[in-house]
């Protein structure tokens, strides 16, 4: 027979015991949550344009009209669609991918906007002129209609800053037959609130320029070739993105951007921006 003394020993080591393993169990849901980052990585069934500016730091229309409607096609489509600003034109914050990009899109001059990797012209670009409400107009127009659009495929990604790099994990999934292939998946880091110098911004030495475009996943602007999918197929990978030391990491976005190849020809199919954690 226990004495209540034995029973009251016996309570407390239960008791001991059980704080460990619960302890011990938080840590290590935690740390399979950190390493297993696709594991938990959701594919959307969710259309969502990409917007993009190319620009330049000494381009004055860049500052002036170009600035005023990346940021009122910001605000009209918020979460809805996805942004970056390609400085392809001297001088800062230019790269060699926002070069490729904008002369993939055989851009003549700055700013042009491209929705979808298409670009934005109005007729009277072809007098060497601009006429911004019809550009803002097919943009929206173009961004709505995506959206409003059956989804074939999308793409996730996720990433950890730890230890001076970033450790990136991608899915994508096919929700109906994909008729064009193959399929690339392209990971871009991009970076916020970035004050400094903008031609034609109204306070040309402070203007905060955002989704700036810093990287891809292995260097390549279309990204990796995953071949082809079909309806219900999931796919996944992952990559180690370097850091740069002039980067604010408190300050840095992940976007991702499917592709479908026909040719020498990288259709857009989709984009959505992920979830990156700083440790």
């Amino acid at each position: 027979m226990k004495t209540p003394i034995t029973n009251m020993l016996t309570l407390l080591l239960v008791v001991a015991l059980s704080a460990c393993v619960n302890d011990l169990s938080s840590e290590d849901v935690e740390a399979k949550k950190s390493d297993n980052l696709e594991d938990q990585l959701e594919v959307e069934e969710r259309n969502r344009p990409w917007i993009v500016k190319h620009t330049g730091t000494n381009c004055s229309p860049c500052g002036s009209w170009g600035w005023g409607m990346f940021s009122e096609l910001s605000d009209r489509f918020g979460e809805d669609a996805v942004y970056l600003a390609a400085y392809a034109y001297p001088e800062d914050y230019v790269t060699d991918l926002a070069k490729e990009l904008s002369n993939y899109n055989d851009v003549q001059a700055f700013p042009t906007f491209s929705v979808n990797n298409r670009n934005i012209l109005s007729e009277a670009r072809s007098t060497g002129q601009v006429n911004v409400r019809e550009e803002r107009d097919l943009a929206i127009m173009r961004a709505e209609g995506f959206i409003n659009d059956s989804v074939i495929i999308n793409s996730a990604v996720q990433g950890v800053i730890q230890d001076g790099k970033m450790r990136i994990r991608y899915k994508t999934k096919a929700f109906l037959e994909v008729t064009i292939t193959p399929v690339y998946v392209a990971v871009y880091v991009l970076e916020n609130s970035i004050t400094g110098h903008q031609l034609g911004h109204p306070t040309p030495d402070k203007a905060v320029h955002k989704h700036v475009f810093r990287a891809a996943m292995d260097g390549q602007l279309w990204g990796r070739n995953i071949g082809a999918l079909r309806e219900g197929d999931e796919i996944g990978g992952e990559a180690i993105i370097p850091i740069e030391e002039d980067w604010n990491l408190d300050n840095l976005e992940l976007i991702v951007v499917t592709y479908q190849k026909h040719a020498d020809t990288y259709y857009f199919a989709n984009a959505s921006k992920g979830q990156l954690i700083n440790k």
